[in-house]
């Protein structure tokens, strides 16, 4: 049995669709990595700059076994916040 082997860019050659297809996809794949890195980085900058003020008006948790009416509304100055949650 004799397999040939193809130097890679003899395949590219001879798919240049598919080739073209596949970077552009590695392309795609590099950025998103990178704009969820940013994204993580940019999370940490706000919360560490917001000092946890937004924590204190976010929905706690309910106790096990606690009913609520699965909405909840904290406000602000000027501000009405609605919270949906899942019991």
């Amino acid at each position: 049995m004799v397999i040939a082997v193809c130097p890679p860019q003899k395949l590219e050659e001879q798919n240049p669709d598919f080739f073209r297809a596949y970077y552009t996809r590695l392309k795609l794949k590099d950025q998103i990595v990178l704009f969820n890195h940013l994204l993580l980085q940019q999370v940490n900058v706000v919360q560490r700059h917001a000092g946890g003020w937004m924590h204190s008006f976010m929905p706690q948790p309910s106790l096990p076994g606690a009913r609520s009416s699965g909405l909840q509304q904290r406000s602000l100055p000027g501000l009405s916040m609605h919270f949906l949650y899942a019991n």
